[in-house]
């Protein structure tokens, strides 16, 4: 083995996949008890690294459509009875920002967008161009540690 190959020839095998996953698609998931994404603890940061301006800022660059550069990694676990675990590997705090914002963690939590305008305030059109909003979600299967 050449001393300038830095990945493993075991890595190659390892496919993602990737899909365009609406805002929205994301809400519901986050929703459901049962295949809700949960943050993975060896992988991902304590809540208190994003500051309030992170989080509008992020909002503000989906309102304007440019947030499509936005990748969500996920792994995906089956056990022995079949049941999956999906794991954030990367993405956490935007999909933290994304439930703050449209109120799912409670209005305590809730921020404005950089206009001033809450989630709550948008009328039926602007919540639906939000929660169509397309991310990238790309999902690996049966990673090892």
């Amino acid at each position: 083995m050449s001393s300038m190959q830095l990945v493993s020839n075991s890595w190659a095998c390892i496919v993602g996949h990737p899909i365009a996953t609406s805002i929205s698609t994301i809400l519901q998931t986050s929703r459901n008890r049962n295949r809700a994404w949960q943050l993975h603890p060896r992988h991902q940061r304590y809540d208190y690294t994003w500051t309030d301006e992170n989080r509008e800022l992020y909002i503000d660059s989906i309102e304007k459509n440019i947030a499509q550069a936005s990748t969500i990694t996920l792994s995906i676990k089956t056990d022995a009875q079949g049941r999956e675990t999906t794991h954030i590997l990367d993405g956490g705090h935007r999909i933290d920002t994304i439930k703050r914002f449209c109120g799912e963690k409670g209005e305590g939590f809730m921020f404005n967008d950089p206009h001033g305008r809450l989630y709550s305030d948008f009328d039926e059109d602007a919540k639906h161009d939000f929660g169509g909003r397309l991310l990238s979600v790309v999902t690996f299967r049966n990673l090892t540690e």
